[in-house]
């Protein structure tokens, strides 16, 4: 974690995150689990070569659980 400037766990659609990615000139990591979010993201931070996208979900244990949206 230490080589992000910035790391986000549920970064949604990205919008309100806009302001913060603009300040950050180190790396980025944002997280989203949500299929049509993670799409958004990319999309709205394409040009940034910064940003590192993972598809995850975030738990207290390694166990496979379902997730409704």
């Amino acid at each position: 974690m230490s080589n992000f400037g910035l790391v986000v766990i549920g970064a949604h659609h990205g919008y309100w995150l806009q302001d913060e990615v603009k300040k950050t000139s180190k790396n980025i990591l944002l997280v989203e689990p949500v299929p049509y979010n993670i799409l958004q993201l990319k999309e709205r931070y394409k040009n940034l070569n910064n940003i590192f996208f993972d598809q995850s979900f975030v738990s207290n244990d390694n166990s496979i659980i379902s997730f409704f949206l």
